[in-house]
């Protein structure tokens, strides 16, 4: 498969004019068992050795018309070349073109074939409320979390919803009816997103995006912390700190400068308050060099949620009570 070219030169190649097609670099490189024809590939992280469900993604982005992998596992993410930069561990972007070519020149397999790409659509077009039933108070009552506080956030339990997935002009439609299953609505009752706690594979679906919290914000509190996660929102409410809590769709979702300058004229203190694992972290670190956000590092348990499960509400308030102090005094340095 050899080009017939040098290019032992540093390399001025753009994702738009580089000769080696991206699907080939996620095919081969993360080794799938399918062909990329526009279709989302979820696999175990190939940066994470401890990755116990998929959390890596290869999906077709329509705006950049190419293929791009995110890892939720780690925060790794971007396009192809940025796939082979972290794997072969290279510090230039220039470096990774010419692994990529190397690698591409050099394959003893069967000619790649430009194939044409059909991007994949889902959408949530369907789903419906049912009532509160003893499934749902085993599962939330381990948090300390009642019904009240999950309608007074907005979440409801679903029967069943359903998912339409479109692909040109094929169309398919599943439907999901899970024992535990929650939909995450605005105070208008648009659906936002879906929790399934049960589900190793689609924990969450994204319907939109929105700012976790943001409708139960009443702006009388001085100091807001950005947490990792509906269910933290709802943990950390039950320690009556007189906080005001919002969360992003995930820890590596990052909220944009126009949001976080909001937050900044409505709040005295702004901190982060994410997982304590490797993801978490890194999140915490990239809104800090951003932003210049303190962040709460909470090591008693993964997180809020899981330390009130574990702890109880009680002592889940003394353990955290010194570690916000702490970033406290470091925000008002």
């Amino acid at each position: 498969m050899a080009f017939g070219t040098n290019h032992k030169n540093e390399l001025a190649y753009s994702i738009d004019n580089y000769p080696v097609p991206p699907e080939w670099i996620f095919e081969k490189l993360l080794n799938l068992s399918e062909k990329l024809e526009g279709q989302s590939v979820s696999i175990h992280s190939v940066f994470n050795p401890n990755d116990s469900d998929p959390s890596m993604i290869i999906y077709f982005c329509d705006k950049a018309d190419r293929y791009k992998f995110k890892c939720f596992s780690t925060g790794n993410r971007g396009e192809a070349v940025e796939l082979i930069q972290l794997l072969y561990n290279l510090e230039k972007r220039h470096e990774a073109y010419s692994k990529g070519l190397e690698l591409y020149e050099s394959d003893d397999t069967e000619m790649f074939h430009k194939r044409t790409i059909t991007p994949t659509f889902k959408e949530v077009t369907n789903w419906k409320i049912r009532k509160w039933n003893t499934n749902d108070q085993k599962y939330w009552s381990d948090y300390h979390i009642g019904s009240k506080q999950l309608e007074y956030y907005n979440i409801y339990p679903l029967s069943f919803y359903e998912i339409t997935v479109k692909q040109g002009t094929l169309e398919k439609r599943m439907i999901f009816e899970n024992d535990l299953s929650y939909g995450y609505f605005t105070k208008k009752g648009k659906l936002m997103k879906i929790y399934n706690p049960k589900n190793s594979v689609g924990k969450f679906v994204k319907v939109s995006d929105y700012i976790q919290g943001y409708d139960q914000l009443r702006f009388k509190n001085k100091w807001l912390i950005i947490s990792s996660s509906m269910k933290d929102i709802l943990a950390l409410r039950l320690l009556g700190f007189p906080i005001d809590l919002v969360a992003s769709h995930s820890e590596n979702t990052m909220f944009n400068k126009k949001t976080m300058n909001f937050f900044f004229s409505k709040y005295k203190y702004v901190s982060i308050l994410f997982d304590d694992d490797l993801p978490g972290i890194n999140s915490a670190i990239k809104y800090k060099e951003a932003y210049g956000t303190p962040y709460t590092k909470f090591d008693i348990e993964k997180d809020v949620a899981r330390c009130v499960k574990e702890h109880g509400i009680k002592n889940s308030k003394i353990f955290l009570k010194p570690k916000l102090i702490k970033t406290l005094n470091e925000e008002l340095r």
